[in-house]
């Protein structure tokens, strides 16, 4: 019966002895090679390997083992959302401008510019992990609303599969009724956005040169396929004021160029919106920035560029809490005046000035004044018999001021209200005779 032998450095020959060689400790350290990122070593303990042809044999196999472990965990790329790393176009090299067309609410690509020597958190935007993506949605998932979309939303991989939620606020898994026949540890490449309805919209990659759109319409999961590679989703409507103009978008890699599908043409028409030379192999972003869209690629010679929207017109400004209320009767008499309760919010104010004349009952209900809300009284020379200024709920700063200016007044009543966070009730009596 032959007897085994295992040595770590030199193996002696023994009458009938099969040789086995033993690895010595083999270390490998993985880098990426973008700064910024840690490292990852690996060390293959000895004897972990052996082999019968030599001791470099037996070495050779465990360093192979240590570099495919580093390399495995090894992450060359962020998970957490990259807008607040948005680089200032300006600063970028390499300007290029572009002839574009608009699609419906959807700007052309106006100019692209390289990024040469960026700091690295300036990178975020291009080396964003593709299994993760973050978006600008409602506040309400399946509430539509008036304001266009600012709050942050995120889908990304977790123990083998997806969530999404509010960014730093709500996760849940991924609809499952959006992912039916899909594994969801198969998939290389994912992004998510809204529609106008504010429901969710993933695109996604299990196989290179394949893209999966699953969305909602009316209700019910649709699934769309095409071809191309790295696919971004966006929703125009965060910039484009025109209602009747947005669409979501998926944004795509195929033949080296740029390409876009829409929405109301039912993603089924390809669109080509960039043909950059050298040709794109890889988006990494594409996010609403300063009234542009920004689109963040990578080109085939591994440089960074981003591509830039013509600028969006502003959406018009909604003016309806700075509101007001004004009651000035002019010269002459009145038997009564009445002026009914508020409420009065967001800076609105109520103002009472009644002219020179004479007024046997001027009548202010309470109302209630919040945020700043303010009730001004203000008679003018007259005759009064009775002011009554009842009291009201006043909170956050608002005030309520009674000021009689010269005349006769037989009574003034201001009763007490309530008055929190700041609120003040200011009666200042002017030159008069007061019974």
């Amino acid at each position: 019966m032959p007897r085994v032998v295992s040595l770590n450095y030199v193996a002696f020959p023994i009458d009938n002895a099969v040789l086995v060689y033993g690895n010595t400790p083999q270390t490998y350290t993985a880098n990426c090679t973008l700064p910024g990122f840690p490292s990852v070593t690996v060390t293959i303990p000895a004897n972990t390997y052996q082999s019968f042809i030599s001791q470099a044999d037996a070495n050779a196999k465990a360093l192979a083992a240590a570099t495919e472990q580093a390399t495995s965990q090894l992450v060359c790329c962020y998970s957490d959302d990259p807008l607040p790393d948005t680089p200032n176009f300006g600063s970028l090299s390499n300007l290029y401008t572009n002839s574009g067309t608009t699609h419906y609410g959807l700007l052309p690509i106006e100019d692209i510019a390289e990024e040469v020597e960026p700091y690295v958190s300036q990178l975020h935007n291009w080396t964003t992990c593709p299994t993760c993506d973050f978006c600008d949605g409602p506040e309400e998932e399946g509430i539509t609303q008036p304001e266009p979309y600012t709050q942050r939303w995120f889908v990304r991989e977790s123990g083998g599969t997806y969530v999404y939620g509010k960014e730093s606020i709500t996760q849940s898994p991924v609809p499952p009724d959006l992912f039916t026949g899909i594994d969801q540890e198969d998939i290389i490449y994912m992004s998510i956005s809204f529609d106008a309805n504010a429901r969710p919209c993933f695109a996604f990659q299990t196989v290179s040169g394949t893209i999966l759109l699953r969305r909602y319409v009316s209700g019910t999961p649709t699934f769309i396929t095409f071809s191309g590679d790295t696919p971004k989703l966006y929703f125009d409507g965060v910039l484009q004021p025109d209602n009747s103009l947005t669409d979501l978008t998926c944004f795509y890699v195929r033949s080296g160029a740029i390409q876009v599908r829409i929405q109301r043409e039912n993603f089924l028409t390809e669109h080509t919106q960039l043909s950059p030379s050298p040709q794109a192999v890889r988006i990494t972003k594409t996010d609403a920035y300063a009234s542009h869209q920004n689109l963040y690629f990578i080109d085939t010679a591994g440089r960074y560029w981003l591509a830039r929207s013509e600028v969006y017109p502003p959406f018009p400004l909604i003016l309806s809490d700075t509101g007001s209320v004004f009651v000035e009767p002019s010269l002459g008499s009145y038997n009564l005046i009445a002026v009914p309760t508020g409420p009065y919010s967001d800076s609105s104010s109520l103002d009472v000035i009644p002219s020179t004349g004479d007024y046997p009952l001027v009548v202010i209900p309470s109302g209630s004044y919040s945020e700043d809300s303010s009730l001004d009284v203000e008679p003018g020379s007259g005759l009064y018999a009775l002011i009554i200024v009842p009291g009201g709920s006043y909170d956050d700063t608002s005030s309520i001021d009674v000021l009689p200016s010269t005349g006769n007044y037989v009574q003034s009543i201001v009763p007490g209200g309530t008055y929190t966070e700041s609120s003040t009730l200011t009666v200042i009596p002017g030159t008069g005779v007061y019974a």
